[in-house]
């Protein structure tokens, strides 16, 4: 199996269309979900916002939305809020369809992206 059959990575304006397709698997009763190009490039402009995409083989089959926020508790560290997480199947479940080195990379590169941002926010 290929090392790179899954690629977590932060949404482009392109990736509007299955995204918003995710959304209506997340939310089939929703009445109007559109996921628009524009609104993707206002969410990466955000420094407080992040929109991700989790490939399968070079096909989006996964989103979920970040967003940091500043917190009273902790000083000036922030906490995170994540939503609207969707999938075309569940990636983790059952474990035995991925090898643990797969599995391992996703943890990885999911908490090196958070990392990266934290370090970012407290410059």
């Amino acid at each position: 199996m290929k090392e790179d059959r899954f690629m977590i990575r932060e949404a482009v304006p392109e990736d509007a269309r299955p995204i918003e397709e995710l959304y209506r698997l997340l939310l089939p009763d929703h009445p109007d979900i559109e996921v628009r190009p524009d609104r993707i490039r206002q969410i990466s402009s955000n420094p407080d916002s992040f929109l991700y995409v989790c490939e399968e083989d070079n096909v989006i089959a996964g989103t979920v939305h970040l967003h940091l926020c500043m917190d009273a508790l902790s000083g000036t560290r922030p906490f995170a809020v994540v939503e609207r997480v969707g999938m075309k199947r569940i990636f983790f479940m059952p474990r035995s369809a991925m090898t643990e080195k797969e599995v391992n990379y996703l943890k990885n590169t999911f908490k090196m992206k958070i990392q990266n941002e934290k370090q970012t926010i407290g410059k």
